[in-house]
């Protein structure tokens, strides 16, 4: 008996060893998980400290992108001003030139020198403005550039906007740091718990339990602390602010697809230094929609014809600024709209995005009717008709009234011809797509003409009115139907939409700028045939200024909502524009002429072919001499046409027949026909508005002449609105 007791007695004696050794281990394993504990809490004050001081930073850029865009907005306006100042000083220029035209010889020598005076004024000026008037392709001829030199103001804005978003998203990231920290702090306290938890319980199996579990999530928690300490947020390097605001200014500026494309390049730049930059995956889309569509050549306000890539190329950039928490309304509406795109060529199942993309946008900003123009041409192609049909009247209403409870007009004719030439353009779109819709097409169509033309969304009348003779004549600067108008009375409300295809397209796109939900036709005085006309001017109101590209050009006569006619015609050869600001006219030359040296600002506009054989100009005479229209007109022919022959070393004989009367710029004048030794030359003039007058020219050899060439430009000249 005494024997067991001793071997009892030893076997107690090991356990209490294993025991204390146990013990000493989770002992030692618990100062080390505290010690861990101390180190994340460390780290964890660390990352708050972090994320605060970025959104003070973030706080703070806020304050100087604000305080930017006041700077940005008063040098716009400063350098604004002086360019007019400029402007008006060249206008006193071309009033001393008409005057010294006109004026006897002995007053000569004294307006050579006011007018020698005038100009250093003028161009004094001009270069405190920061604008080189005499580049060609300056101010002189391109309105926009003046926008985008004075978009150029806003960069710093930008840029600092750009660093506010870098200072927020590291704020954000060292947020979550920091709710990193607090999760593995948690994760510790119960590895704590645990492990002093394992020190308590007699069961061997228990404790092993317990401290094993302890030691796995102390263990667990340190990775954790590893992974996230050796994983710290950075600010993005600058040059993406930089790179963002370059584009965003492009992007302010831009007029035509390589502007677009400029300010793509300038995105993808930022993206590449910043990969998680949002805001500039969401402008890269948009831009790139922009620098695809051919509709950037009739400078519309929105865009619906894209090719395949740039859609997809877009949707990825729009999906990528959304999963990078970019919530934007225009983000969203743009996708609803590439969703419908892309449904149509081969992804039907993208409609439902389409549709509930569009229908967020709707509710988001519910008096904006392109959304609504979105949804309702989605659910459209979706065969919903009726839910379709019912948006679709929303939308009109709300291109009608820019607020409907209230019925306040929207009073801007040329914004809701945009705005409708959008959802036109898209229903073609869709007519291509899904021939089947084509009766629903035609009456949506005709819906919304006459109700954004009359103002109401009544149903339209039926009145009877019809067309004979329907015919399109495409000009380089502007558009005419000619046709035998019946059946309209005063009260009749008359539009006509014109529409592009270019040669390489197989979808009509509206022309926003040409066409009108509510005209007045023209009375042909000729006689029976082709008793009314209407014309659509393009070069004179196209920003920057453009003359009209080759392709195919149809009109849709619509009389009070039904459509009465159509009829297209081809326009083989593209010109380029010659807008002359500064003295308010505009024409279109072969793309091979350059500006003449022989230009002067403030006075005249003068473009030559490259063996200077041809060209054409145009002259601006502020004050005329005296007397009744006609003896003034002659006399500016008779002073254009010394100058002229001056010029060309030509002696310049005057047709027979003598001055014929027509149109000159839309402006009642006369037209001389001149021969010289190689060729011909044809002389216009008439009195504007103002009391001023204008004269223009177009002179080549006599081959040119016979080819009828001639007379594209001839009829280009368009005054500037």
């Amino acid at each position: 008996m005494a024997v067991d007791l001793a071997l009892l007695d030893l076997e107690q004696t090991r356990g209490n060893a294993s025991i204390s050794r146990f013990s000493r281990r989770i002992a030692i394993t618990i100062a080390i998980v505290s010690l861990l504990a101390a180190v994340v809490g460390w780290l964890q004050n660390q990352a708050n400290t972090q994320a605060g001081n970025a959104a003070q930073q973030a706080q703070a850029h806020a304050i100087e992108a604000a305080d930017a865009t006041v700077r940005a907005r008063e040098q716009q306006f400063a350098s604004l001003d002086t360019w007019v100042l400029g402007l008006e000083g060249r206008v006193t220029v071309a009033n001393l030139a008409s005057e010294i035209a006109f004026a006897p010889a002995d007053q000569q020598a004294t307006l050579q020198a006011a007018r020698a005076a005038a100009t250093a004024q003028a161009d004094r000026t001009a270069t405190l403005s920061g604008l080189d008037l005499t580049a060609n392709d300056g101010p002189r001829t391109d309105a926009s550039l003046i926008w985008a030199k004075l978009s150029s103001a806003t960069r710093d804005r930008f840029r600092i906007e750009a660093v506010q978003d870098a200072d927020n998203e590291l704020a954000n990231a060292w947020g979550r740091q920091t709710a990193s920290y607090n999760a593995i702090l948690a994760i510790v306290a119960v590895a704590l718990y645990l492990l002093g938890l394992s020190l308590t319980l007699d069961v061997r199996r228990a404790k092993a339990l317990l401290s094993v579990a302890g030691v796995a999530l102390a263990v667990f928690a340190g990775g954790w602390t590893a992974v996230q300490a050796g994983s710290q947020p950075t600010l993005a390097p600058a040059a993406a602010a930089d790179a963002y605001a370059d584009g965003m200014v492009a992007l302010a500026a831009a007029s035509s697809q390589q502007d677009y494309s400029a300010a793509a390049a300038a995105f993808t730049k930022a993206i590449d230094t910043r990969p998680t930059f949002a805001r500039a995956y969401a402008n890269r889309g948009t831009a790139q929609l922009a620098a695809a569509s051919p509709e950037q050549a009739f400078g519309g306000q929105y865009i619906t014809l894209i090719p395949d890539a740039a859609l997809a190329a877009a949707a990825a950039d729009y999906e990528q600024a959304m999963t990078l928490g970019l919530d934007d309304t225009q983000v969203i509406w743009n996708l609803g709209a590439v969703r419908f795109h892309q449904a149509l060529r081969g992804n039907p199942s993208l409609l439902d995005d389409s549709i509930r993309f569009s229908n967020q946008a709707v509710a988001r900003s519910s008096d904006n009717p392109v959304p609504w123009f979105n949804l309702a041409i989605a659910l459209l192609a979706a065969g919903r008709v009726d839910e379709a049909q019912t948006t679709y009247s929303g939308a009109i209403a709300r291109v009608i009234w820019s607020d409907v409870g209230a019925q306040t007009p929207r009073g801007y004719a040329g914004l809701q011809m945009s705005m409708i030439s959008s959802a036109l353009t898209g229903l073609e779109v869709l007519r291509a797509a899904k021939p089947d819709l084509a009766k629903a097409i035609d009456a949506i169509q005709a819906e919304i003409v006459w109700s954004v033309g009359k103002g109401t969304v009544d149903p339209s009348p039926d009145t009877g009115a019809a067309v004979d003779g329907l015919a399109v004549d495409v000009f380089p600067s502007f558009l005419q139907w000619r046709g035998n108008l019946t059946g309209t009375t005063k009260d009749s409300t008359l539009a006509t939409l014109w529409w592009y295809r270019g040669t390489d397209e197989t979808v009509w796109s509206e022309i926003p700028t040409m066409s009108a939900a509510a005209v007045t036709p023209g009375a042909n005085a000729a006689g029976a045939a082709n008793t009314h006309f209407g014309i659509a001017l393009f070069t004179g109101i196209t920003h920057p200024a453009r003359c009209l590209p080759s392709g195919t050009y149809r009109v849709d006569l619509y009389a009070d909502g039904t459509k009465i006619g159509t009829a297209e015609s081809n326009s083989p050869t593209t010109y380029t524009a010659f807008a002359a600001r500064d003295i308010g006219a505009a024409f279109c030359h072969p793309a091979n002429w350059t500006v003449s040296t022989d230009s002067t600002l403030g006075l005249s506009a003068i473009a030559a072919g490259p063996d200077g054989d041809r060209g054409a100009g145009v002259i601006h005479l502020a004050q005329p001499s005296g007397g009744d229209d006609a003896t003034v007109l002659r006399g500016v022919l008779d002073l254009v046409q010394g100058e002229l022959g001056r010029r060309l070393g030509q002696t310049l004989t005057p047709a027979s027949g003598g001055d014929v009367k027509g149109p000159v710029m839309s402006l009642p004048g006369l037209q001389r026909g001149i021969r010289y030794a190689s060729g011909s030359l044809v002389l216009s003039a008439a009195i504007d508005t103002d009391g001023s007058a204008y004269a223009t020219w177009v002179y080549g050899p006599n081959e040119w002449f016979t080819s009828g060439d001639w007379a594209w430009v001839n009829t280009s000249f368009r005054r500037l609105e």
